[in-house]
């Protein structure tokens, strides 16, 4: 099943979509870094008709929300920092001491305990615990004694689970088990993007042309056929009863859904753009395409009530026009 996009921009004109979402813009529905501005910031308003709020957190070069939270870890010059309060006046940081290394990117578990840090340029991953209140870090862990360089990671939903794929010559999928020790499980092929499902049940595992569901219990798995040819985020919903499992392909334009007990697509999705992520923002969508630039809009996918893509306009708010009197 394959639904097409609807680009509001090409239907009703960009300034018409920004009027309506200047009107409907409202309490925040979820946090982000956005890059172009090197900030935090919030999304206000309905799936739609959203805008960018101001700037919550400023001068960062790289920023991860953890999901469906009010907090963020930050890297600037000076080290990373957690950001808190995103959605209150009183904003307050924290610098994480004692980082031996600075991190290129951040997975979270989905319930904001845990973040795994990690550089794939540097391989090597760094867990920190006991998210928001006690940041606890954990030992750096190179990826180069298993024979690779680090191809994708998953944190499970309580953080108690943490699995790695590793490309290259000894490529294979990893349980980090006593926050050091990586024991090898069943994957074949070698999965470019990992998930876990919402109870922590099953690690899905998506490669070109196929999707892998490995029971976290048993290790068996389960194989079944992708229309996707280049794969680049896999996710599952956050809620246990819906059981839908989310792929994105980049060259392919294309958002998959799959029931993630039969590995049956559920609904497609016609994307005008390549989507890099499936990043959560706030309780029921996904980022799709972050901002690059200033000129560019943020893509989303909003998972209710049959889902659909929409895009929040890089446009700051026009000023109100008062009418003559």
């Amino acid at each position: 099943m394959r639904s097409a996009l609807i680009i509001f921009a090409g239907l009703f004109g960009y300034g018409a979509v920004l009027t309506q979402a200047q009107q409907m813009a409202g309490p925040a529905s979820g946090f982000l870094f956005d890059a172009p501005t090197r900030s935090l910031r919030a999304v206000t308003g309905s799936p739609g008709a959203a805008l960018f709020g101001p700037a919550l957190f400023s001068d960062a070069d790289y920023g991860s929300v953890a999901p469906r939270r009010d907090y963020a870890l930050v890297r600037r010059r000076d080290g990373l920092l957690l950001v808190r309060n995103l959605g209150s006046p009183s904003v307050a940081a924290v610098s994480i001491s004692g980082l031996p290394a600075v991190p290129e990117g951040v997975s979270w578990s989905a319930d904001g305990s845990v973040a795994l840090l990690y550089s794939r340029i540097e391989n090597w991953i760094q867990q920190i615990a006991n998210l928001p209140d006690s940041p606890t870090l954990g030992p750096v862990l190179s990826i180069s004694p298993l024979g690779g360089t680090l191809a994708a990671l998953a944190v499970g939903p309580h953080g108690d689970q943490i699995a790695v794929a590793v490309s290259g010559a000894s490529s294979s999928v990893y349980e980090l088990t006593n926050g050091q020790n990586f024991i090898p499980l069943p994957f074949a092929p070698e999965p470019v993007a990992l998930a876990f499902s919402a109870d922590g049940g099953t690690l899905y595992g998506a490669s070109a042309g196929q999707l892998i569901a490995l029971n976290t219990q048993d290790l068996t798995a389960q194989s079944w056929p992708l229309d996707l040819q280049d794969p680049v985020a896999v996710t599952a919903s956050s809620d246990p009863q819906s059981r839908k499992v989310y792929v994105a392909a980049g060259d392919d334009r294309m958002l998959i859904a799959l029931d993630g007990a039969s590995g049956q697509a559920v609904a497609g999705f016609d994307l005008s753009f390549e989507p890099t992520a499936l990043e959560a923002l706030g309780s029921a969508a996904f980022v799709l395409r972050p901002r690059a630039s200033g000129q560019d809009p943020l893509w989303s996918f909003v998972n209710f009530p049959q889902g659909n893509v929409y895009f929040v306009p890089a446009l700051p708010p026009a000023p109100r026009r008062e009418r003559p009197r």
